[in-house]
């Protein structure tokens, strides 16, 4: 799920001119919403936080920062997939949700015994540490490989390091159709948060 995060407080309805850069942090291995190219970020979420930098009359500053950078006050907002906790609301504010794709399971083409959620307990699964989709394999019963990066986790699963990998659809399909990475296939159904549409 993505969605925008600022900072605790109500904002006030009417923009305040400043000079001040809009400090935006995403996590940049989340194609095709957030990535790095060189020494750019691009993305869906980043074309966002742009519009939303000019919308305001501010520089956008774009910086490759954990979440937690948000509650310290080293960002103003986040542009990424954050997922939308109940835990988290009660720290930061979010916008409505713009895009819900859901956690889904990615094995090798030629794999015959997984074919989703269920068939993961007791399976070694690459996961981003601290995702949703982690959430998901552990409940599942799944021996976690934990990585910092969606990357590191299908490359795990490619070399034979796990048997699948838990992950955003989006991001799935993105590596699957265009990351070169066409050994491996998505499958079984997507699992979201409670009360997702």
């Amino acid at each position: 799920m993505s969605v925008l995060a600022g900072c605790g407080t109500q904002p006030d309805k009417t923009p305040t001119k400043t000079n001040k850069p809009l400090i935006v942090g995403t996590e940049p291995s989340f194609p095709p919403f957030e990535m790095a190219e060189n020494d750019t970020y691009t993305g869906f979420d980043i074309d966002l936080a742009n519009a939303i930098g000019e919308k305001l009359g501010r520089k956008v500053e774009i910086k490759a920062m954990g979440f937690d950078a948000l509650k310290s006050g080293q960002i103003d907002m986040i542009a990424s997939a954050m997922s939308a906790t109940e835990e988290r609301k009660k720290q930061v504010d979010f916008t409505a949700p713009y895009y819900i794709g859901g956690s889904v399971i990615v094995v090798q083409k030629d794999n015959t015994t997984i074919h989703g959620w269920d068939d993961i307990t007791g399976k070694t699964v690459a996961v981003q540490a601290g995702s949703k989709p982690a959430d998901f394999a552990e409940k599942q019963g799944a021996v976690l490989k934990q990585f910092d990066g969606n990357y590191q986790c299908l490359q795990e699963l490619q070399n034979g390091g796990s048997d699948a990998v838990a992950i955003d659809k989006a991001v799935a399909l993105y590596y699957v159709s265009k990351g070169g990475m066409n050994n491996l296939k998505v499958v079984g159904e997507p699992k979201k948060l409670a009360g997702s549409a």
